[in-house]
């Protein structure tokens, strides 16, 4: 199982044969959420779109509706026959750009492609209703991944042994004292108990965006030293892809 980290929170994993793209974000356009004024995310100068040239595209997962996850022109510029598995809202709004290979997924169910199955789980507050993680599993293998793109959820501990990686946020982000991703603390907290052998962290750098709005935003401290958190806090867990283009066999 590969992973590999495309952008700020798009990801490529490789298994048996099957290839999963992750909420893809492949053009060098910068990325708008309604207006650029309202906010922008200028895209990353590291990011390589064409590692993907030559690649088969079996599935494309889609967390959420949102535009910085759900990026039509990114999407636009992969074969509209692509299996695409995501929330209804997510689902709905693709079909609507002429993709007809879609699935409808809610938290608990699951798909196979192959060798490797595809769960979704709930994701939590405040994106519980509009958002879904996606546990991977490659049964050939006995490897899996858990992917949460905002906020873990606690039930989401039961469906899970023997991770080969975790990926999720861990800078905090708040808009107007909402908890709009994980903060160290509790990501450090999920990590004891799921006890991953890799912790790839997603979502980084949300400094980055502009806009008005980033004046409501709120920023925890984005310099830490993921090492030395880890060490301190007796974390075995090892970080991998903390830099776009970067991957890990898991």
């Amino acid at each position: 199982m590969l992973a590999t980290r495309l952008e700020y929170q798009s990801w490529l994993i490789e298994t048996s044969g099957v290839n999963i793209l992750i909420d893809p974000w492949l053009t060098r356009e910068d990325l708008l959420v309604s207006y650029p004024w309202v906010l922008r995310r200028p895209h990353s100068k590291r990011s390589n779109p064409s590692i993907l040239h030559g690649l088969d595209i079996h599935v494309i997962l889609l967390t959420s509706h949102f535009e910085d996850h759900l990026h039509i022109n990114s999407l636009l510029s992969l074969p509209k026959e692509t299996l695409c598995v995501g929330t209804k809202k997510a689902v709905k709004k693709i079909q609507h750009h002429g993709f007809n290979n879609c699935l409808s997924i809610q938290a608990e169910s699951k798909t196979d492609i192959g060798a490797v199955e595809i769960k979704a789980l709930k994701s939590g507050f405040p994106y519980s209703y509009n958002s879904l993680a996606f546990l991977i599993k490659d049964k050939s293998k006995d490897k899996s991944l858990l992917l949460e793109p905002h906020v873990l959820n606690k039930s989401t501990i039961k469906h899970c042994f023997n991770l080969s990686a975790l990926i999720t946020t861990i800078e905090s982000v708040k808009l107007l004292g909402l908890e709009l991703s994980m903060n160290p603390y509790k990501t450090m907290t999920y990590l004891k108990n799921l006890k991953p052998d890799y912790f790839l962290p997603s979502g980084t750098a949300a400094d980055k965006v502009e806009g008005i709005l980033k004046r409501f935003l709120y920023f925890g401290d984005l310099n830490q030293d993921l090492e030395k958190l880890f060490k301190k806090d007796d974390i075995p867990t090892k970080i991998a892809c903390t830099q776009i283009g970067e991957k890990i066999d898991l």
